[in-house]
């Protein structure tokens, strides 16, 4: 009886699983979907910003150097004044990245993949 029972269920089983299998399949591809587009559009807003912020900080230090060279009658010198500090900025900033950078997108990554995809 037993073996009569399990053969007229396997062709449910068989659908319920095909079932499910194209459920899960759907799901992940969902997920995928839907981290990618989170990255794309973050990654476009980012880089807006990004590109507006250089502009502004390129006419900044462009004011600034003229400032500097009209208040000490020499525009060479303000602007050897500003090139340098932008330098000292960058080099700061290449020794610290690490810190500032890489740990907190790290971190942050981290915790949307926890929440995104709960195992």
């Amino acid at each position: 009886m037993d073996s009569e029972d399990s053969t007229q269920d396997s062709p449910k089983l068989k659908k319920q699983l095909e079932d499910t299998l194209k459920e899960n399949i759907n799901y992940y591809k969902l997920l995928s979907f839907k981290i990618t587009a989170k990255f794309i559009v973050h990654t476009v807003k980012s880089l807006i910003i990004s590109f507006i912020c250089l502009f502004v900080a390129l006419f900044l230090a462009f004011a600034a150097a003229l400032a500097l060279g009209a208040y000490w009658n020499n525009y060479v010198h303000g602007f050897l004044v500003i090139s340098g500090g932008l330098v000292l900025l960058l080099l700061f900033f290449l020794l610290l990245a690490k810190q500032i950078v890489d740990r907190p997108i790290l971190r942050k990554l981290s915790e949307l993949l926890n929440k995104d995809i709960k195992l």
